[in-house]
């Protein structure tokens, strides 16, 4: 069967190609935004035969926003693979190791659950773990995989390493509310506290602050558009960078957006 390349443009992955003698699926979105997991799926499989496991490949998107921050490392996520797979009868076979794929650096973690032997290697980035499953009957049948598989990864739109920054987007990237981006929703938003000169004056109003808010919910670049003055301008700035979000989602994609917010001052 000749290697075929596909194209999933929201995970940062450009283009993959699948090992010889495996047929490709459909790609697939899976789970709920706002919840885990939720995955960008791709699968290849051999033929089925009776006397050896089925062969096949599979490569995953899942988007790390809603994780606990211990498993956005390509470390923390391999800890989460690793008890996963034990609850279901895969058992470690060595440490994880540095492995490459296309290139690109990843951590390779093997299995065996008889008679399957497995190989899933991880690379998380800013707002996704990237992550490729090999399966077959032994080490052997899994490198073979391993070697047959090309990928080429867009690092900027990953976030897998430093792109031209503009306030905080992944690889620069930041997207506006509306057509087809979802609006961030706050899960934490303190309010400001007075500056003695304002409370001092009696100065009351509302400071508008142009943030960016990333793919992991966190604000960045903030920027005064409408003064108060008296030190409630700093005020506001140092309270927003608090403040907390659920990201907005394209595609069912955490992305980094620029709005708009409103910090009263009420005495």
């Amino acid at each position: 069967m000749k290697a075929e390349r596909i194209a999933i443009p929201p995970s940062g992955l450009s283009s993959r190609k699948q090992p010889a003698g495996l047929a490709l699926g459909t790609p697939e979105l899976k789970g709920t935004p706002g919840t885990v997991p939720l995955l960008v799926t791709v699968a290849a499989y051999g033929e089925q035969r009776w006397d050896s496991p089925r062969e096949g490949a599979i490569f995953y998107a899942d988007a790390l926003a809603y994780y606990p921050d211990d498993q956005h490392s390509t470390e923390g996520y391999v800890r989460k693979v690793v008890h996963g797979n034990r609850q279901v009868g895969f058992e470690p076979v060595g440490k994880s190791l540095e492995a490459k794929l296309g290139g690109v650096s990843f951590s390779r973690t093997d299995f065996k659950k008889s008679p399957v032997y497995e190989a899933v290697l991880v690379k998380a980035c800013a707002a996704q773990a990237f992550v490729f499953i090999f399966a077959g009957s032994d080490e052997d049948a899994v490198n073979r995989l391993v070697s047959g598989t090309g990928l080429k990864l867009d690092g900027g739109r990953a976030g897998c390493d430093p792109g031209p920054s503009d306030g905080g987007g992944v690889g620069g990237k930041i997207y506006s509310v509306g057509h087809g981006v979802s609006a961030p929703v706050p899960v934490f938003r303190p309010e400001p506290s007075y500056s003695k000169e304002a409370r001092k004056a009696k100065l009351q109003g509302t400071v508008v602050v142009s943030i960016v808010i990333d793919a992991t919910g966190t604000v960045t670049d903030c920027k005064v558009v409408k003064p108060l003055g008296m030190g409630l301008d700093e005020r506001a700035v140092e309270t927003v960078k608090t403040w907390k979000f659920k990201p907005s989602l394209q595609n069912g994609l955490p992305v980094a957006v620029r709005v708009m917010v409103e910090v009263g001052f009420r005495l």
